[in-house]
């Protein structure tokens, strides 16, 4: 966390873990645990984290990769949700 508040200040380091805190917040609030794909990006969001205490990897492919991943099943669980919502009204 030192290093991305050095190399980045404290704009950078905000920004990067606001996509942190964003996502954790979406997969907290659709606890789906049923759901095996949900199962696996919550696992690889809190691995992230708990990876970047040690070795923070902002500016690896692999990371963004991962973001991406979590941040596509959110939205298709949004999606899903409003599909949901229309079946029963």
């Amino acid at each position: 966390y030192v290093e991305l508040l050095a190399d980045g200040g404290l704009v950078g380091f905000l920004l990067y873990y606001s996509m942190f805190a964003y996502l954790l917040a979406v997969y907290l609030k659709r606890r789906d645990f049923r759901d095996t794909e949900y199962n696996i990006c919550l696992i690889l969001l809190l691995l992230r984290l708990v990876v970047d205490v040690g070795v923070v990897s902002y500016n690896g492919r692999l990371s963004y990769l991962l973001i991406l991943i979590i941040l596509i099943k959110s939205r298709i669980m949004k999606r899903d949700e409003k599909q949901r919502s229309k079946m029963t009204t």
